[in-house]
Order: structure tokens, then sequence, then C-alpha cells
């Protein structure tokens, strides 16, 4: 799901100094994903709104992105065992589990548990 992988790079620390330059370069990046067809440009396209979701709500989303009738959500947490990035998602039919349900009930709940978890 295009929710977890945007999560992951939203919250990784390398990317502190790459997410400023990242609106300036997508158009670039995305002219040459010409080759890998319509969705690499569209993912390059999407990430600087994805940073913006995880900067804004603390997770990233993804409404009929992946498939049309599936919403999803996630959220990225450092392990404080070993440091790695993780990421916690939850996901559900798009027809029941609206965009509104996934920002207003189910954002909230999955920041906690990540920062529990954290």
């Amino acid at each position: 799901m295009l929710s977890l992988g945007f999560a992951l790079l939203a919250g990784a620390d390398a990317l502190e100094l790459a997410r400023p330059h990242m609106r300036v370069l997508a158009p670039e990046i995305g002219a040459a994903t010409v080759k890998n067809g319509e969705d690499g440009a569209r993912l390059v396209k999407a990430a600087p709104e994805a940073i913006d979701d995880y900067a804004r709500d603390g997770c990233c989303y993804s409404f009929r992105d992946w498939h049309a009738d599936v919403n999803a959500i996630a959220a990225p947490l450092r392990n404080i065992r070993n440091g790695r990035w993780l990421v916690l998602s939850s996901s559900g039919p798009a027809s029941s589990m609206d965009e509104a349900y996934f920002r207003n009930i189910v954002a909230p709940k999955l920041r906690t548990l990540a920062a529990r978890l954290a």
C-alpha cells in the first residue's frame, strides 16, 4: 500500500535534509520515471503531499490509490531497541470506511499507538 512506503519515507531521519528539496525535484524526477509508466510519475507527484500529511497529521494516507475499494493509513515509528524504522498500518474497504473515517477516527488512534510503541 502506498501509505506504508510514504509513512516510512516521511518519518525517516535520513530524509530530514532532503524533504525541502523534494518539491523542487519532483517534476524532474517525475519526467525521468516515464520509463516506468504512469505509476512512477504518479508516485513521485504524490510524495510531497504524503510528507505534508505526515507533518500535519503524523501519518500518511492512501485513498483508493492502490485499489479502487481500499483506503489505508500508516504511521512510522522508530524501534527503541535497534533504531530501525517500522510502520503501523490500517486499511479497509473504501465503500464503508471513507476518507473522513480514516482522518478523524483511525488517525488519532494510530498516532497514539505509534507513540506508545516508539
